[in-house]
C-alpha cells in the first residue's frame, strides 16, 4: 500500500470554497470536509485511495495512501491546473462584482474521482437534495467497503457493486426507477470516461451533464 506525501504551491486558491460542493450532503461517509482540510477516499484504475488536503497559505499538502496512491500523485497538477475563470475587468454588474469579491479563492479543476460525482448527480435528479443524499449515504454506508488510511471512512461504490444491487435494491433505499436505471447505465463506464460518453448515457439530460463537467471535470 502506497503513501506519498507532497506540496503544492496555488496562488490565489481557497481549498473550502474550492471544494464544498464535492461533499455529498453532510453525512456522506466518503468524505470529510472543512474550511481548509479535506480527506476523500475514492477509486482510481489502480485501486482505492484516501486523499487528504491541508491548506496553509498558498500551499496544499497532499497525502494520498492506498493502491491508489501513485495515480493520484500523478493526477494532483491537473487538480491545480486550472480554465481562466476570472470575470471581464471592468465588471458592470454589482451583483456579479459582489460575488467574485465574497468568492475570491474559488477555483473550478478536474477531480480525480468524476465518476462519484456523475452518480451524485444522478441521484439528484428531480428530487430535493436531502433526499438524495440520505439515499446515497445509506447505500454506501451499508455496501461500502471501509477506506486504506486511519480515518473511519467508506469507499464509495464501484460501477460493479452498484449492479450487483440493481434496480430493486436502489428503490428500498428511496431512488427511483428512472434514477436507478440511469445509475445501471453509468455503472458501465470506466472510472475515466469522457464527457462524451457520459453525454450519450439514457437519463443523462443537460443539467447533469452541464453539473459534471464543471464539478468533474474543472469547466469553468
Amino acid at each position: 500500500m502506497g503513501q506519498r506525501l507532497k506540496e503544492w504551491r496555488v496562488p490565489r486558491y481557497h481549498l473550502g470554497l474550492s471544494t464544498q460542493l464535492q461533499r455529498f450532503g453532510p453525512h456522506d461517509p466518503s468524505f470529510r470536509w472543512s474550511d481548509r482540510q479535506l480527506a476523500r477516499a475514492f477509486w482510481t484504475p489502480q485501486g482505492p485511495c484516501t486523499l487528504a488536503l491541508r491548506q496553509r497559505g498558498e500551499i496544499i499538502e497532499s497525502e494520498a495512501v492506498g493502491e491508489g496512491a501513485g495515480w493520484v500523485e500523478d493526477f494532483l497538477p491537473r487538480m491545480f491546473a486550472f480554465a481562466p475563470q476570472e470575470l471581464p475587468n471592468p465588471t458592470p454588474h454589482p451583483g456579479l462584482r459582489s460575488l467574485a469579491r465574497d468568492l475570491d479563492g474559488l477555483r473550478v479543476g478536474p477531480m480525480p474521482w468524476p465518476f462519484e460525482v456523475a452518480v451524485a448527480y444522478v441521484f439528484q435528479q428531480r428530487v430535493l437534495f436531502a433526499e438524495a443524499a440520505r439515499s446515497y449515504a445509506t447505500l454506501v454506508h451499508r455496501h461500502g467497503q471501509a477506506a486504506p488510511g486511519p480515518l473511519p471512512l467508506k469507499l464509495p461504490l464501484t460501477g460493479r457493486q452498484w449492479r450487483e444491487l440493481g434496480v430493486d435494491r436502489l428503490q428500498q433505499a428511496g431512488v427511483d426507477p428512472k434514477r436507478a436505471r440511469t445509475v445501471m447505465g453509468l455503472s458501465q463506464l470506466d472510472l475515466e470516461f469522457t464527457p462524451e460518453q457520459l453525454a450519450r448515457l439514457p437519463g443523462i439530460g443537460p443539467w447533469t451533464e452541464q453539473s459534471v463537467l464543471g464539478l468533474a471535470f474543472g469547466y469553468p
